[in-house]
């Protein structure tokens, strides 16, 4: 609740790199400049209080071919990187990590790729050491642009936007290829640009999912028992005026 860190996703002569701005005590922010200089850092996800794992094609001095770097946030540090995709064609649009803190997914949603695009990558995460390791890739999943990993570590949602599909993926982390397609969300209506999506994470609506999409909210529930399904779905109306633009959850 200090500070907010912020990626500047472009190359490193043009400003990328993560960025830190402290949060006063009346919401004043104040910058603190750039923590970091990164080559293309797309996207990333917190892993705890001091860590973020980060998807770039460079981010401080990390190895070459690296796509997938664990940041050490006090002082920038790269504590260990992997090649998460084999190419260096990804474009990440999101990153979630498993809530076991195990397994990292980065989804590629490249349009000016010819090897990659419409895919996941899932990286592993030693939760002693650190160290980052590829484990596999999900391929044609077309345009995916957001990831959301259930509580219960037994499955996650991928949003296709271009697509118009809301994929269920069953996480099994004691396999060796942890997370399989188990196939579309059941649906109730057409799942049209599903774009951006926000878990409720504590309470009795802890798993609930309200996924945006084309002029309309759907809400989505990870169950104890793996199951994944459409709980209800809100429209505001038709037109530009009722297209949503943002989505976020109070405390």
């Amino acid at each position: 609740g200090k500070k907010l860190y912020v990626l500047d996703s472009n190359w490193r002569n043009n400003g990328g790199g993560i960025y830190t701005l402290t949060i006063g005590c009346d919401g004043t922010l104040k910058e603190e400049g750039k923590l970091v200089a990164a080559k293309l850092p797309y996207a990333a996800t917190f892993v705890d209080g001091q860590r973020l794992l980060l998807a770039a094609r460079d981010v401080g001095s990390s190895q070459a071919g690296h796509d997938a770097h664990l940041v050490e946030l006090s002082q920038g540090a790269v504590q260990s990187g992997t090649d998460a995709f084999g190419d260096d064609e990804a474009i990440v649009s999101n990153v979630a990590l498993t809530h076991d803190g195990r397994y990292g997914l980065l989804s590629d949603n490249s349009a000016y790729s010819r090897k990659g695009g419409d895919r996941v990558a899932v990286v592993s995460l030693d939760t002693q050491s650190g160290a980052l390791s590829p484990v596999q890739i999900l391929p044609n999943l077309e345009d995916p642009v957001w990831i959301v990993t259930s509580p219960h570590d037994n499955a996650a949602i991928v949003l296709g936007a271009q697509a118009d599909s809301v994929w269920v993926l069953n996480y099994d982390p004691s396999s060796r290829t942890p997370f399989t397609l188990r196939g579309k969300l059941a649906a109730t209506s057409a799942t049209l640009l599903p774009g951006v999506a926000v878990m409720i994470r504590r309470g009795s609506l802890e798993g609930r999912v309200l996924i945006s999409e084309n002029t309309q909210l759907r809400q989505v529930h990870f169950a104890k028992d793996g199951s994944v399904k459409e709980i209800a779905v809100h429209s505001f109306g038709t037109g530009v005026k009722a297209i949503p633009g943002a989505l976020g959850v109070t405390p």
